[in-house]
């Protein structure tokens, strides 16, 4: 019998009553448009779109969880930091060989912001 990802969601809350509900985990759907969008220099924000699927609290009062809202969010704020792990945490196949870690920190200190290293040319050889 073919095996599906359950559908539930996982809670991320604060200290100050508020709470974030994202994906258990990413279905094959989620996670092609997912890569999709890393491969387009628009990865971290795709991450978080496709998997914050609700919110509750004090700081969320009247603001609706949207696709737009959630591109409003304040990267610098420890909260959603704290949310990317949660996705990661539940997510171990972006952190696979072949995906660079999504909210791996660069040099500059921005989550994503990573390049992977150009590859070889054709007609060139390693020593």
């Amino acid at each position: 019998m073919p095996k599906f990802i359950k559908t539930d969601r996982v809670a991320v809350s604060d200290d100050n009553g508020n709470t974030v509900y994202v994906r258990r985990r990413m279905d094959m759907g989620v996670r092609l448009r997912v890569q999709e969008a890393f491969s387009k220099g628009e990865g971290l924000v795709a991450l978080y779109v496709q998997n914050i699927l609700a919110w509750e609290g004090p700081d969320f009062k009247d603001i609706k969880c949207t696709p737009e809202n959630i591109e409003k969010i304040d990267a610098d704020d420890s909260f959603w930091e704290k949310v990317g792990d949660k996705i990661a945490e539940l997510n171990p196949s972006l952190k696979g060989d072949n995906h660079p870690d999504p909210l791996a920190s660069t040099t500059d200190g921005e989550p994503g912001t990573q390049e992977s290293p150009p590859a070889p040319s054709e007609g060139t050889t390693s020593k």
